[in-house]
């Protein structure tokens, strides 16, 4: 192999790994960190309202921004 057809090689392999990565990459996550008392809390009341994580974010987040 050349050197002219390892750097266009390379080059390749480094296009294939930056398409793979942006199509994992979702900019809608956010992650947080809550204490024990508060996961317990809310835990305890999707678990009463049969409600998931999920959705007991959803709902929170559009009360408080009076959306959807």
């Amino acid at each position: 192999m050349t050197e002219e057809q390892a750097d266009q090689s390379g080059q390749e392999v480094i296009q294939q790994l930056r398409l793979r990565r942006s199509s994992y990459y979702n900019r809608n996550k956010f992650w947080f960190k809550v204490d024990d008392k508060e996961a317990t809390l809310i835990r305890d009341y999707c678990e009463k309202h049969n409600l998931t994580l999920t959705e007991f974010f959803k709902t929170l987040l559009s009360k408080h921004f009076n959306h959807g």
